[in-house]
């Protein structure tokens, strides 16, 4: 497994900053009286104006208190003191990975007063070394979001977070401050929702939106300065919230659609090529019963027509006359030139997508201390497409699925727990339309795939034939303490890991290739491999984190980060007898991370921060590495080597 550090120095101008918090975001403030001076133990009242729910803290010896994980809305925030007016900060925003910082000012009264005073709030976080960017529910709706043929994606925000570049790996959309571009943690509601086999999104093709758009209430990027609670990728932390239902029902409906009477032509085609795409659905969400329960629905399709121009480079009449009798039949499979004067063969085969995605979400106060909520996610692709010379045809079904059950508990003003279970599940098969055998067997023997030089490929993708079935199941628990100067986090997170998962042809009904067009007219073969045995391997593991962490204010201006997280990634076991016992590597137990990093406010202003930190990162194990071992065998053991 790869090991990461870093040393920085961020300078950050008038710049929004976030915060790495479980589920949203947090509010802080200070209390203070008319000379300036900290209220000690004010009691403070925040109240969601969406769901009517409230929590109470209250602050410490300097005046200040803390309230984290609250979902993305619009709070009003008091502060009362016995022998003080009483204070109302109204309307105060909170997106993911924000932290509104307020400043209420009581003063002494004789009688019971309130008054709603304009708060002072700091958009610039001055208090956290992590540095990435936020998007809430309007940015995600109201920026360009159209994804290629994926329809509208979250990656396309992502690519506006500030170190984040493009990258042209299949299923991995961008690379992060030069790290790996399968160097990406995936987070649904601060849940995994990672691709344990190599690193990549859970999806293909179009499903790799994850979760519909219309579903998401805001994102969170992280690109530097992760704090110890988090870990698994030294790339990036990309945290998606999905919406939920409030005191009022809402509803949406929305057809997002392309079409090639609307596009312009492409420089090199001739005519535009057929296109017709709808993305589309509906969210509905509201009361079960007001200020208590709430749900939240999102139901959408992404249904896409189109053909993609293609370019094969084939054998004329004349040259299959010349083949050899034992590829006679292989060579009848390509197609006739039809570009005057060469050996080019020009289409426009055609490709669909048919997709429906769900969201369904709850969200239940149990008491006025404690939160409940379930959320399930659900995707179904299927993606109609063709492979090689010969236009081979071909399904590929993808439907990522995830259950999340979340436990919200205010253990007291300075304490609050969250406990979360998390079951995602990822499947994968690839289904061939056309025969995967080619020719006649009789004559050239079982083959698959045929590669010459100067020829295209015939047969289906060499990464065709997938059959996979992956399983995460996680418990993580975090606690948070906020005492004086200091705010105390502690959390652990549990995984396991199962990946059955194999690939069963073209490779194992055989590969020829030929260095030459006249080698291959001729039936001389460079060589023909055949894959044999069983490649369906069934790889166990497990993950096991633990975190502690320190946030000290030092200064009211000057704040330090503290923290220690250990990653303990098992050695993966395959439960089907193809990698034997004596070849599986030994553990690495030393997996120790420490975290430093400061947030230094350099102006009275809250106009300029200096930012800094250090860490060591570590990147979970692809289960591919193992799998590749294991499925591309020969009939005899495959060999990990230590």
């Amino acid at each position: 497994m790869a090991i990461y550090t870093h040393g920085f120095l961020l300078l950050s101008l008038c710049a929004a900053s976030v915060l790495a918090q479980n589920i949203g975001g947090s509010i802080a403030g200070q209390v203070l009286d008319s000379q300036g001076l900290s209220i000690e133990a004010a009691k403070i009242e925040i109240v969601n104006l969406t769901t009517g729910i409230k929590q109470a803290t209250s602050t410490d010896r300097t005046g200040r208190f803390f309230a984290p994980s609250l979902p993305q809305s619009t709070y009003q925030v008091s502060a009362a003191k016995e022998g003080f007016t009483s204070a109302t900060a109204n309307s105060v925003r909170v997106a993911i990975g924000d932290t509104p910082n307020l400043r209420l000012v009581l003063s002494p009264a004789t009688a019971t007063q309130t008054v709603n005073v304009v708060a002072e709030v700091s958009a610039l976080r001055t208090d956290t070394p992590e540095r990435g960017s936020s998007y809430n529910a309007a940015l995600m709706n109201d920026l360009p979001m159209l994804g290629g043929g994926t329809g509208r994606n979250f990656r396309t925000q992502a690519y506006l977070t500030p170190g984040v570049s493009l990258s042209t790996g299949a299923h991995r959309p961008f690379a992060v401050s030069g790290a790996r571009n399968r160097n990406n943690n995936y987070l649904v509601d601060s849940n995994d929702f990672n691709e344990a086999e190599g690193g990549l999104l859970m999806g293909r093709g179009a499903s790799e939106q994850l979760i519909s758009t219309e579903a998401i209430d805001g994102m969170q990027v992280l690109t530097h300065n992760f704090k110890a609670e988090h870990g698994r990728q030294n790339g990036s932390v990309v945290s998606l919230i999905t919406k939920r239902g409030g005191n009022d029902f809402h509803g949406l409906a929305y057809d997002y659609f392309r079409n090639d009477k609307l596009d312009a032509r492409n420089t090199f085609d001739l005519v535009r090529p057929p296109l017709r795409a709808n993305n589309f659905g509906y969210n509905f969400g509201g009361p079960i019963r007001r200020n208590k329960t709430f749900f939240f629905v999102n139901n959408e399709w992404n249904i896409r027509r189109t053909t993609s121009p293609a370019t094969i480079q084939t054998l004329n009449a004349a040259q299959k006359a010349q083949a050899a009798p034992a590829i006679a039949a292989l060579a009848g499979l390509y197609p006739e030139p039809n570009v005057p004067g060469t050996n080019l063969y020009r289409a426009n085969p055609s490709s669909a997508v048919d997709q429906n995605s769900q969201v369904f979400r709850v969200d239940h106060e149990l008491t006025p201390s404690q939160r409940l909520f379930w959320r399930t996610t659900r995707l179904n692709a299927v993606n109609k497409g063709v492979s090689g010379a010969s236009f081979a045809r071909y399904d590929s079904g993808v439907g990522p699925t995830g259950h999340s059950l979340q436990h919200i508990w205010t253990v007291s003003p300075n304490i609050l727990n969250e406990a979360r279970l998390n079951y995602t599940r990822f499947n994968l098969n690839d289904t061939f339309i056309d025969p995967v055998t080619l020719g006649d067997p009789t004559r050239n023997g079982p083959v698959g795939t045929v590669t010459v030089n100067g020829l295209s490929s015939l047969g289906h993708f060499a990464f065709m034939a997938r059959r996979t079935a992956q399983n995460t199941f996680q418990y993580a628990d975090d606690l948070s303490w906020n005492k004086g100067t200091h705010t105390f986090k502690f959390g652990a997170n549990l995984r396991r890991l199962q990946l059955n998962s194999g690939t069963f042809a073209p490779s194992f009904t055989g590969a020829l290739r030929f260095n030459s067009v006249t080698d291959f007219l001729a039936g001389r073969a460079a060589s023909y491999s055949r894959n044999i045995g069983n490649p369906y391997v069934g790889l166990r593991a497990t993950e096991i984190n633990f975190y502690a962490q320190d946030d000290w204010r030092i200064h009211r201006r000057l704040t330090l980060n503290l923290g220690i997280r250990y990653e303990f990634n098992s050695v993966p076991r395959e439960v089907n007898g193809l990698i034997e016992e004596r070849y599986r590597f030994s553990p690495d137990y030393n997996n120790f991370a420490p975290r430093l990093g400061l947030a230094w406010q350099l102006d009275k202003s809250n106009r300029t921060v200096l930012r800094a930190g250090y860490g060591i990162y570590y990147n979970v194990l692809e289960l591919s590495f193992v799998a590749k071992s294991a499925c591309h065998c020969t009939g005899r053991h495959p060999h990990w080597y230590r």
